[in-house]
C-alpha cells in the first residue's frame, strides 16, 4: 500500500485504506470458518500436514503489525484473536460474519479492541510466566507486548507478581515518552531505541541516548543492536571498532541495562532479521563463500562464527569490563552519575564516597585526546593516558 508510506504504524486514518486495498480484501477472504464440523476433522486435528492436505487449509502465519513492513511472513508463528468478536473500529469496513482473520487491527489490541474478550484464551496467556517461575525463572521480554490490550498486559504482570514481586518485566517500548505509561501496566524497564539511536553519532543521538534517561521512570537497555536491527559491527560510523567501544561503555550508562545481542560478542556483520533499520542488501553481507551467506538467523539455518579470531580478545575484555562493574557494588546508580563530553570524547563519572571511576571514550576515527594522570584500569588499546580513536578507558581515582 504505497499510499499509506513506508512501515506505518496503523491507525484511524489509514484504516478505511486498508481495508479498501484489494490486496487486504484477497487476504481477508483466504480465512474460513473453524472446521470443527467437518466429520474428517477429530481424526486430523493433531497432524498440521494431514489437515492441510485433506482439508486444503492451514494455520495462518504472523506478520509484523506495521503496514508495508518488509520482513518475511513469520511463518512458524500465528497470531491468536484476543477477542471473539471483530475490532470494534473494522465494522463499518467489514462483515460481522466474516471468519476470524489476521490483520494489522486484529493484531494491535492495544489500539483496535472488540467487544468480547476471549476469556479462555487471557488465562491461558496469563499463566505461561507463572508456570516458569516455579523453575526460578524471574523475569521476562512479552515478545509483542506492545500490542496487547491493557486490561491483559495488567493481568498478566498481576499473576506473575503475586508470586514473585520482584520479578521484572521488559517491555517491548522504543519511545521514551511512554515510560511512564508502560510502568503504570507494570512494566520495570524498557528496551528503547538505542539499536537505531547509538551508531548515529556524527548526527548527536549517541550522545542525546547516553545522557537522556539518567532520570528516566524506568531502566532502558543499553543495546548498539538487536535480533531485528542491522548488525553493530556493519555500521557505516566506526565499524567494528565502534561498536566494541559502545559495548563496553553500555555497562555503565546511567539508568541502563547493558545488552549483548547473541552474536554481538564474536562481532558478527550478518544480520538475525531485516526488521529494524536494516536494508535488504544486509542480508547478503557475508562473503558468497561463507556457508550462511544470505541466510536470516530467524528463518534460515544458521551458525555463529565462534572462531573469528578478532573476537577473542573482545571477549576477554567484556570479562574484564564486567568485573569492574561488579567489583564496585552500588556505584553504578544513576543517582551517583556526571557526564564527561569533551572533543569527541564522551563518558560517564561515578562517585560514591571515597569511590571514583571514570569511563571514558574516544568516539573519533581519526584523532587522539588524553586522559587524566590516574589509575587506567582497563583499556581497550593501550593503559597509557593517550585516548585513542575508539579506545574506552576505565579510570579509577
Amino acid at each position: 500500500m504505497p499510499s499509506v508510506g513506508h512501515v506505518v504504524q496503523p491507525n484511524d486514518e489509514i484504516l478505511p485504506l486498508i481495508y479498501a486495498s484489494e490486496e487486504v480484501k484477497a487476504h481477508i477472504q483466504k480465512f474460513v470458518p473453524h472446521p470443527g464440523t467437518d466429520p474428517r476433522w477429530d481424526a486430523l486435528k493433531h497432524d498440521l500436514a494431514a489437515v492441510e492436505a485433506e482439508l486444503g487449509i492451514r494455520v495462518a502465519p504472523a506478520f509484523s503489525d506495521h503496514v508495508n513492513d518488509q520482513q518475511p511472513p513469520w511463518t512458524d508463528i500465528t497470531f491468536f484473536r484476543l477477542y471473539l468478536d471483530h475490532p470494534t473500529k473494522a465494522l463499518p469496513y467489514i462483515d460481522p460474519a466474516t471468519p476470524p482473520y489476521i490483520l494489522f487491527d486484529t493484531i494491535k489490541g492495544n489500539l483496535y479492541q472488540g467487544e468480547e474478550v476471549n476469556e479462555p484464551l487471557w488465562d491461558v496467556l496469563s499463566s505461561i510466566i507463572p508456570f516458569y517461575q516455579q523453575y526460578g525463572v524471574d523475569g521476562a521480554r512479552i515478545d509483542m507486548g506492545h500490542a496487547l490490550p491493557t486490561d491483559l498486559t495488567k493481568l498478566i504482570v498481576e499473576r506473575a507478581k503475586a508470586i514473585d514481586p520482584y520479578f521484572s518485566f521488559v517491555a517491548e517500548e522504543t519511545v521514551k515518552e511512554k515510560s511512564t505509561s508502560i510502568k503504570q501496566d507494570g512494566y520495570d524497564m524498557m528496551i528503547g531505541n538505542g539499536f537505531y539511536a547509538l551508531p548515529r553519532y556524527l548526527e548527536g543521538q549517541t550522545k542525546e541516548y547516553y545522557f537522556g534517561y539518567k532520570d528516566n521512570v524506568i531502566p532502558v537497555f543499553a543495546n548498539i543492536e538487536t535480533h531485528d536491527t542491522k548488525r553493530a559491527a556493519n555500521r557505516e560510523y566506526g565499524g567494528k571498532d565502534y561498536a566494541k567501544a559502545l559495548t563496553f561503555l553500555n555497562y555503565f550508562m546511567p539508568n541502563g541495562v547493558p545488552f549483548i545481542n547473541s552474536g554481538q560478542e564474536l562481532l558478527e556483520i550478518q544480520p538475525m532479521n531485516l526488521g529494524v533499520d536494516c536494508g535488504l542488501e544486509e542480508q547478503f553481507v557475508l562473503p558468497e563463500s561463507d556457508p550462511f551467506h544470505g541466510h536470516l538467523a530467524l528463518f534460515d539455518t544458521y551458525q555463529f562464527h565462534y572462531l573469528n579470531p578478532e573476537a577473542v580478545s573482545f571477549i576477554d575484555q567484556l570479562e574484564q569490563v564486567a568485573a569492574i562493574r561488579f567489583a564496585y557494588p552500588g556505584l553504578f546508580q544513576a543517582k551517583h552519575a556526571q557526564f564527561i563530553e569533551y572533543e569527541d570524547v564522551i563518558g560517564f563519572s561515578y562517585q560514591d564516597g571515597d569511590h571514583r571511576i571514570e569511563i571514558v571514550a574516544n568516539l573519533s576515527t581519526y584523532h587522539s585526546s588524553t586522559v587524566a594522570p590516574v589509575d587506567v584500569i582497563f583499556s581497550s588499546q593501550e593503559y597509557d593516558l593517550t585516548l585513542r580513536p575508539m579506545e574506552v578507558k576505565i579510570i579509577r581515582f
